[in-house]
């Protein structure tokens, strides 16, 4: 693992454990922390090729992609590989698009975890809103979502 992997990493983690601390603010703020603790993990992952990945927000999707076509990483997690964990986090990716679309970044001046939108006029705010994907977020499905994030990241120096 090389430096910049340990420290996204380890920021990665920090964000996890203040996500768990969250548990009484308001949505946007864990929305906000569960959007930059996806972002991290999947910074380090790329960041193995030997160079930093790019100052973006939207690395997310792609590596739950290219983690589901890992059968290592599957079995490494505790999942069983092969047909089955490919077909599990294809299942998470349209979850793992809604986190990724909190960041404002990639909001297209919609509702984001962080500022007021849209951007040039603002009408609404983070702290305000009932934000759709933290429905997704508390159901089963989304508790399942949590679940390979945390394993992802408590295993990730076994599959980087």
């Amino acid at each position: 693992m090389n430096t910049g992997q340990f420290l996204y990493l380890t920021q990665a983690r920090s964000d996890l454990r203040a996500f768990g601390l969250l548990a009484d603010a308001d949505v946007c703020h864990r929305i906000h922390y569960l959007q930059m603790m996806t972002e991290k993990p999947a910074k380090a992952y790329f960041w193995r090729r030997g160079h930093p990945p790019k100052k973006r927000h939207n690395y997310f999707v792609k590596f739950i992609r290219s983690v589901g076509s890992r059968g290592d990483v599957g079995k490494v997690i505790g999942f069983q590989p092969g047909v089955f964990w490919k077909a599990y986090t294809d299942g998470m990716l349209p979850i793992a698009l809604l986190v990724e679309r909190m960041a404002p970044s990639e909001a297209a001046d919609g509702p984001n975890a962080e500022y007021p939108w849209p951007h040039d006029a603002p009408t609404a705010a983070p702290a305000t809103y009932r934000f759709p994907a933290w429905d997704v977020i508390a159901a089963p499905r989304g508790q399942r979502f949590l679940d390979l994030l945390r394993r992802l990241l408590d295993h990730f120096e076994q599959y980087e």
